[in-house]
C-alpha cells in the first residue's frame, strides 16, 4: 500500500513522494508521542513513513489494522525546540535508537517538513521546521 487516506489527512510513504525534482505538496512527515522510561518525560517522536501496512483479519466481521513502518529522527538529539518562534526543527539525518520502526496509523499525527530556505547559514542547513498539518476540513483556531 503506497497511500492511506485516515482522520482527515493522506499520509504517503516515503519513495512515492521523495523522487528527485518532485515539488509535489505531498510529505510523509509522522508525530507520535511517548514517554521517556528513564525520565518518565512527555516526547514527541518525528519521523517519516517507509511502508504503509494494513492487516486484514478475517471472522464474522472483517478487521483491519494499518501500521506505519517508520524512520524515526532522534527524540532529544534530533529535534530541536524554538519556544520563542513556536517551532520545532528536526535533523533528518538522525535516527533514533530503539528499534521499534512501527506505529499504528491512528496513534500519529500528519507533519510536514520544510528545509529552510538559506542554505548558508551552516547552523540551518541540516534541520527542517516541522509543521503540524491539521486534518482536512478543520482549522485551528484562537480561542481569545
Amino acid at each position: 500500500m503506497t497511500c492511506m487516506k485516515l482522520t482527515g489527512s493522506d499520509f504517503d510513504q516515503r519513495n512515492m513522494n521523495h523522487r528527485e525534482g518532485d515539488l509535489s505538496s505531498r510529505n510523509t512527515g509522522v508525530l507520535a508521542f511517548g514517554v521517556d522510561d528513564a525520565t518518565n518525560k512527555e516526547l514527541e517522536y518525528y519521523g517519516v513513513i517507509m511502508d504503509i501496512i494494513e492487516l486484514k483479519f478475517d471472522g464474522d466481521e472483517d478487521f483491519s489494522l494499518v501500521m506505519f513502518d517508520c524512520h524515526w529522527f532522534h527524540p532529544t538529539k534530533g529535534v530541536r525546540q524554538l519556544n520563542r518562534f513556536g517551532l520545532v526543527e528536526v535533523a533528518p539525518a538522525s535516527i533514533n535508537p530503539a528499534n521499534e520502526p512501527f506505529a499504528i496509523a491512528s496513534q500519529v499525527s500528519l507533519v510536514y517538513y520544510l528545509p529552510y530556505a538559506c542554505t548558508s547559514v551552516a547552523s540551518l542547513v541540516d534541520w527542517q521546521v516541522a509543521y503540524k498539518v491539521p486534518p482536512l476540513g478543520s482549522l485551528d483556531t484562537p480561542t481569545d
